[in-house]
């Protein structure tokens, strides 16, 4: 009504984020599209950035992974800094394990890792740290899987985020039982370890 694009592409930003937690992903897909033109409009290059990171997640989310990487790629390529937005790194290793690409995946969650407490963002830390932990079990390394995770609990315990901490200690008894049935001679299986 008042042709403030700015205004307008906020809204549609939280309307999509809204939409993708209920899982109504063409609709989100939809909001982040038209919002990521108003930003490029008003020459908000990272905000336009972010919104396409944003179509990959919910591309990731509707199972699209190949879309999903196409729009994280373009994203970074559009000016979305990840070193002040490592939490997208995040997400591309989620979609990168949904698709089978574990050891892939493992570098980029210990990038995000590594960025995030350099920041001094330990809510995040402790979840890229129990992603880093889901990464090494799906890789076979169960060993490295029970550690991590087990790492991931301890901070979560420390942020007082009980459901969070029981989700850490459940894979690492998952990746302990993994590595228990390996008998005896199996080790930590798969390439190297962190």
């Amino acid at each position: 009504r008042f042709d403030d694009r700015r205004w307008l592409a906020n809204a549609l930003v939280g309307r999509g984020t809204a939409y993708g937690y209920l899982h109504r992903v063409g609709e989100a897909d939809a909001d982040f599209g038209i919002a990521g033109e108003l930003y490029a409009g008003l020459g908000e290059t990272v905000r336009a950035a972010a919104c396409v990171h944003n179509r990959g997640f919910v591309a990731g989310q509707a199972g699209d992974l190949p879309t999903a990487l196409r729009y994280f790629d373009a994203a970074v390529t559009g000016g979305l800094p990840v070193d002040r937005h490592p939490e997208v790194l995040i997400d591309r290793a989620q979609v990168l394990v949904s698709a089978g690409l574990s050891v892939a995946a493992r570098p980029v969650v210990g990038r995000a890792a590594e960025l995030l407490a350099a920041a001094g963002r330990g809510a995040k830390l402790a979840e890229a740290t129990l992603a880093l932990a889901r990464c090494a079990l799906r890789a076979g390394q169960p060993m490295v899987a029970a550690a991590t995770a087990g790492r991931a609990a301890v901070m979560f315990g420390r942020q007082g985020r009980a459901s969070w901490r029981a989700a850490a200690r459940a894979g690492e008894v998952l990746a302990r039982v993994g590595w228990g049935g390996r008998g005896a001679g199996g080790g930590g299986g798969g390439g190297g370890g962190r």
